[in-house]
């Protein structure tokens, strides 16, 4: 109750605290006008101070920063979709862990092949597109950070405060704003000219995802899958 709480609020005031220290070095060194016309923000600005190899450490440095994205992809992704298969939300196919490891191969080579199958659309796409497809990212992305934020306030109202396990400190104003702010983004998405098309089609992508998802697999019993429950079965706990 004290240490996971500790750490996610220092976490992020230590991610805010980096993310305004480094747009303050940004304007500072390249100034408004320079930020708005650069491609390639951390490389130019590096590039102020020195040039030449400069860029290309920080553009190494961008792509091994990602690899901690991918880390955290590959570790809560692929048994989401195991836990959802296992509750009886997805293909059962997906329900299953490794023999050798415990772990989900089935969902994380199904998210795998998902990751290149992006991939090679954003090869396809080429550089001048990367924009777009970065904004239907972060536009899907924002659908279901919204609904996280409402799914906050929905459980909250249908337990008793003393079976939550811990405090919710300001609420319900922090989910609220969190959902503005999420609603927000996916508003400006919409209202920019440059991005607006690819918004609606992240918006219809999702659509066609809740109907299929709505006829195929809503009226399961939640518990159908093998290992079922939260802590159920030898799988729920080797997990």
């Amino acid at each position: 109750e004290k240490t996971l709480a500790r750490a996610i609020v220092g976490g992020v005031a230590v991610v805010v605290a980096v993310y305004l220290l480094t747009n303050w070095a940004y304007l500072r060194l390249l100034g408004v006008g320079g930020v708005a016309e650069s491609g390639t923000l951390a490389a130019d600005v590096v590039a102020t101070a020195w040039p030449g190899e400069g860029r290309r450490i920080v553009a190494a440095a961008v792509a091994v920063s990602a690899l901690g994205v991918l880390n955290a992809q590959l570790l809560s992704g692929p048994r989401l979709v195991y836990a959802m298969a296992r509750d009886g939300r997805f293909f059962s196919l997906f329900a299953g862990l490794s023999r050798r490891f415990g772990t989900p191969a089935a969902a994380i080579v199904f998210l795998g092949v998902s990751g290149l199958a992006a991939l090679a659309a954003a090869a396809a796409a080429g550089p001048d597109e990367v924009g777009r497809l970065l904004a239907w990212a972060v536009f899907v992305d924002s659908i279901f950070f919204a609904l996280t934020g409402a799914a906050l306030l929905v459980l909250r109202s249908r337990t008793r405060e003393e079976d939550w396990p811990v405090g919710l400190p300001a609420y319900p104003l922090a989910p609220l704003l969190f959902v503005v702010g999420a609603i927000g983004v996916m508003l400006g998405a919409c209202m920019d000219p440059r991005y607006s098309s690819v918004a609606y089609v992240g918006a219809a992508w999702i659509a066609v995802g809740a109907v299929l998802y709505w006829a195929m697999f809503r009226r399961r019993g939640v518990g159908r899958g093998p290992g079922s429950g939260v802590h159920g079965g030898r799988a729920g706990r080797r997990e």
